[in-house]
């Protein structure tokens, strides 16, 4: 006896199907997968709605823009300090790349475990 045991979760609704035969489970389990696909594929509007409903709202967005601003300027100064720390161990590299780039990743070129500069990450 075969048993297909899928789970699809959909914000707190959950479904459990278990089918016994061979082929009733090969069905349903592409039944499930389909389910699956469209979901992940399309997500709910709930989202555009709570993003509507922020941007529309002057205080709320006002907010948020602060909100924003303060990360934003965390992690300016998370990249200065990274770039200060770099300058003072290789200072014969060029680190302005780190400063130059934005957001939360940087691209390094460090591979294999060894940091730009020959020491060990």
């Amino acid at each position: 006896m075969v048993v297909w045991l899928q789970h699809v979760e959909q914000q707190a609704d959950c479904r459990f199907t278990a089918a016994v035969l061979t082929l009733t489970s090969r069905r349903v389990l592409s039944q499930l997968k389909r389910q699956a696909r469209a979901m992940y594929s399309n997500p709910p509007v709930h989202g555009a709605r709570i993003v509507a409903e922020v941007v529309n709202d002057e205080a709320m967005f006002a907010e948020w823009k602060a909100e924003m601003e303060a990360m934003s300027g965390r992690i300016k100064g998370v990249r200065q300090l990274l770039f200060d720390a770099l300058s003072k161990r290789a200072p014969d590299r060029d680190w302005g790349f780190v400063l130059k780039q934005i957001g939360m990743f940087s691209f390094t070129g460090a591979r294999g475990g060894v940091a730009p500069g020959g020491w060990a990450a």
